[in-house]
């Protein structure tokens, strides 16, 4: 159940991205985030927080819940302290969802909240990474966890256009979730 999850979220992900450019006008996907396709004021924003934050968080959850168990049953402490980063990415990437941007009030509690939201599930994903590349030491676990660092690492430069840091967003959701099917692929061998 929780490699179909996984799997779900990855491609959910997918098609939310090929839909929005399809359908939304003026969407390109390196310059805007999905926070942008579900803000207050948005068509269909409410539909876009569903979809692209509530869903994929909750798919999302259900793998990094199974990585925390199989960290237990296998008396590895790094597997469990992935779950538990994961875990909280999932949490807080589906929280996004609970705190629309608000484009016309760029101050608001609404935006403050969702971006420490956005900012704690990348962070969260990423550390869930390093930790399970580090219980599991393969090349495919270090590799996948090397990108998520390297996203991390340019998405806080300072000069970087928001446009770009959209890409980065994007790029960091489809790294994370394909971790997390790698990593339930990895469970099950």
């Amino acid at each position: 159940m929780a490699t179909l999850a996984a799997w779900t979220a990855l491609v959910s992900a997918a098609l939310i991205c090929i839909v929005a450019m399809l359908t939304v006008d003026s969407f390109r996907i390196g310059q805007h985030g999905m926070g942008l396709l579900a803000a207050k004021d948005m068509p269909n924003g409410a539909g876009w927080r569903i979809a692209g934050h509530w869903w994929i968080g909750i798919l999302a959850l259900l793998p990094s819940i199974q990585m925390l168990v199989s960290g237990e049953k296998e008396g590895r402490r790094a597997l469990r302290l992935a779950g538990y980063f994961w875990i909280i990415a999932a949490l807080a990437y589906a929280m996004q969802g609970f705190w629309p941007l608000d484009l016309e009030n760029l101050d608001s509690r609404s935006n403050q909240m969702h971006a420490t939201a956005n900012s704690v599930w990348w962070l969260a994903a990423t550390a869930g990474a390093v930790s399970w590349a580090i219980a599991r030491r393969s090349t495919m676990a270090v590799g996948l966890a090397s990108a998520l660092v390297v996203l991390a690492l340019i998405k806080t430069f300072e000069w970087m256009p928001d446009g770009q840091k959209a890409l980065i967003g994007w790029l960091q959701l489809f790294g994370w979730l394909g971790t997390l099917v790698q990593a339930r692929q990895r469970v099950l061998e």
